[in-house]
């Protein structure tokens, strides 16, 4: 039980006591003039735990909380943008925001220097490019961003969401990479399609989609 738990309960009990003091106990005589002080003094230390309590929630728990509910919405509202930017890049690709693993890699046999249609996405650099190297290097700049962003609230993210950060982000890939990929394109007629990469291509989009699920399940703000 967390501080702030044990010392609401504290207060409760002494305020129950306080009432019970107040309007049953001095109806009372007392046994004895030691029974009378013992009273008087619980009532005493009774009332300084309430005013202390008061002083508590007032000055630092409330504002803390607040402060902790501001941040989780700051980190939320990131990863919605995140989770926008995977569901737009699902819908350009195969016109589903959520397809399966499967559909996808059924749907996606496009050449990528090829890029047609109007673009789901909100940032006008991924929507404009000419090319899907270009939409998933504009798409890997733009996620470093929010992610550097979140990562000064580091402490308060859960290593399970900071793992799929480090996943995203890795080296070599066709969205961090896409200089090396545009060789393996002109080097390689295999490789023209998006199919070639279906699969990492896929799981990034899924990651980026699934991070807040992930994060409302394992924080603990």
């Amino acid at each position: 039980m967390s501080y702030s738990k044990i010392a609401i309960v504290i207060s409760m009990l002494c305020i129950v006591y306080c009432i019970l003091y107040e309007s049953v106990l001095l109806k009372h005589e007392a046994l004895n003039s030691f029974v009378y002080a013992l009273g008087v003094v619980s009532n005493c230390v009774s009332l300084s735990i309430i005013a202390s309590c008061i002083f508590y929630l007032v000055t630092d728990y409330f504002p803390k909380k607040h402060q902790l509910d501001q941040i989780r919405n700051y980190i939320i509202s990131n990863l919605e943008l995140l989770e926008e930017i995977g569901k737009n890049a699902f819908t350009d690709i195969v016109n589903n925001s959520n397809p399966t693993k499967q559909d996808f890699m059924n749907r996606c046999d496009f050449d990528l220097m090829k890029r047609e249609g109007i673009s789901s996405q909100d940032n006008l650099l991924i929507a404009k490019s000419t090319n899907w190297f270009e939409y998933f290097d504009y798409m890997q700049r733009t996620e470093a961003c929010v992610i550097q962003q979140l990562m000064t609230f580091e402490s308060m993210i859960p290593v399970e969401v900071r793992l799929i950060f480090i996943e995203l982000q890795k080296k070599n890939t066709i969205f961090s990479d896409s200089k090396e990929y545009i060789k393996y394109y002109n080097n390689d007629k295999t490789r023209r399609s998006m199919r070639a990469y279906a699969n990492d291509i896929y799981s990034h989009l899924f990651s980026l989609i699934e991070l807040k699920k992930i994060y409302n399940k394992t924080s603990k703000i």
